[in-house]
């Protein structure tokens, strides 16, 4: 797959808005905006961030040498199971986004790393909390990978080609995933990595019944800021459907667009 990064950025759900309230003007003859949805953001730790489900990336640089990834790559590893009927899985996720973040920090990601969260994040035994976390770090990686990282005067790869394609991969099997957010996660993750036919997919996994209200929902709204017309139309399609779960119908209303005020 070929991959092009365009930075994201709050003018993406601007424009998606916008172009919402164009597609009721243009085919219903009324006006109004549209909603879609951002990531979280302003946790105000970020153990506390990833307790809430939000992985958190490093924004910093730690030199090399200066931590021990032998040791974080260990916790990354660490198997709820072990945690025994009074362990938390999401504190334990939490302390592995800490390490993840940690690792996230140094200006080449080590090796080894990028197949470790590949083999958690398909790994159906584990909490899919941290699948969900795996897969956000895998879309950093690939992201960080196509846009480099400051160094030698220019730019440097954050990961070898060889993990790039083997995070790619990672997210593009989690598109089939029908547990929880992981498909949702993965065409976001695949969405800011700058991969092509995300619309094509988002359209596909938004109206895909047998899959998770959550992952519709992410689908749904990538839609709305992708190919605002078609997302009105699968909006109107999914609140006539009696099936529809109530969240998803929920967002699918918010994207309609409203008649004016008179």
């Amino acid at each position: 797959m070929r991959v092009r990064w365009f930075p994201p950025s709050a003018a993406g759900f601007l424009f998606a808005a916008v172009a919402l309230a164009g597609c009721g003007q243009r085919e219903s003859g009324t006006s109004g905006t549209g909603g879609s949805g951002a990531d979280a953001s302003g946790a105000e730790t970020e153990h506390g961030a990833a307790r809430a489900g939000q992985a958190v990336f490093a924004a910093r640089t730690a030199p090399d040498g200066a931590i021990d990834v032998a040791r974080l790559r260990e916790t990354l590893r660490r198997d709820e199971a072990a945690l025994g009927m009074e362990g938390n899985p999401r504190d334990l996720a939490a302390e592995k986004n800490d390490a993840a973040n940690r690792l996230f920090s140094l200006p080449r990601l080590p090796a080894g790393v990028v197949d470790d969260l590949a083999e958690m994040a398909a790994d159906e035994s584990r909490d899919p909390v941290w699948r969900d976390y795996c897969l956000q770090f895998l879309g950093e990686a690939v992201r960080r990978h196509v846009e480099g990282v400051p160094g030698g005067g220019g730019t440097v790869p954050f990961v070898s080609a060889e993990d790039a394609a083997t995070a790619l991969a990672a997210l593009e099997r989690a598109l089939a995933s029908r547990e929880s957010t992981l498909a949702g996660t993965a065409l976001r993750a695949l969405q800011l990595a700058g991969a092509e036919g995300v619309p094509d997919r988002a359209l596909s996994l938004a109206a895909d019944e047998l899959q998770s209200p959550a992952s519709r929902t992410v689908a749904l709204l990538i839609l709305s800021e992708t190919r605002p017309c078609e997302a009105v139309r699968l909006a109107a399609e999914i609140i006539r459907s009696p099936s529809s779960p109530s969240f998803l119908r929920q967002t699918a209303a918010s994207l309609l667009p409203r008649p004016a005020a008179r």
